[in-house]
């Protein structure tokens, strides 16, 4: 009996002209722990999102010493065939982006936006409060 020939070819994924919005996520959650201390970071869930037949990809501000307190920032959703357009919602605004520039930009409006400064600020408070903190607290404008 003749064994089955393997049919895929050998290169078998076309790599995608640009960074997964997955990627840029992961590399912005990073900076915000950087950006303070580790006192809070930024997280990235990502789960399957049969609305859009792909994934949902939901940034997180996370508070290790405040029993891992979670608080979702924004989603971000795409097909699984390609990353654009995205559909996003951030403080119960929806858009719609169509390029990575669009992304970037839109991330850049939404981490600088009052309410994100605000959250922030009333999570380096608490750990203020809690003594949850050893190093320096740094204020929201060194953000």
């Amino acid at each position: 009996m003749a064994s089955t020939p393997d049919l895929w070819p050998k290169e078998l994924a076309a790599k995608p002209a640009q960074k997964s919005p997955v990627a840029i996520l992961r590399e912005q959650a990073a900076m915000l722990g950087r950006r303070v201390n580790n006192l809070i970071e930024g997280q990235v869930a990502t789960r399957p999102d049969r609305i859009h037949d792909g994934f949902e990809h939901i940034f997180k501000i996370v508070v290790p010493t405040l029993d891992f307190y979670e608080y979702p920032l924004f989603s971000v959703s795409h097909g699984v065939d390609k990353f654009y357009p995205l559909e996003v919602i951030a403080y119960g605004v929806p858009a719609r982006l169509t390029s990575e520039d669009d992304f970037v930009a839109w991330l850049r409006a939404v981490f600088a936006s009052s309410e994100t400064k605000r959250i922030i600020g009333t999570l380096l408070a608490m750990l203020e409060q809690s003594g949850g903190a050893s190093e320096p607290q740094l204020t929201i404008d060194q953000l």
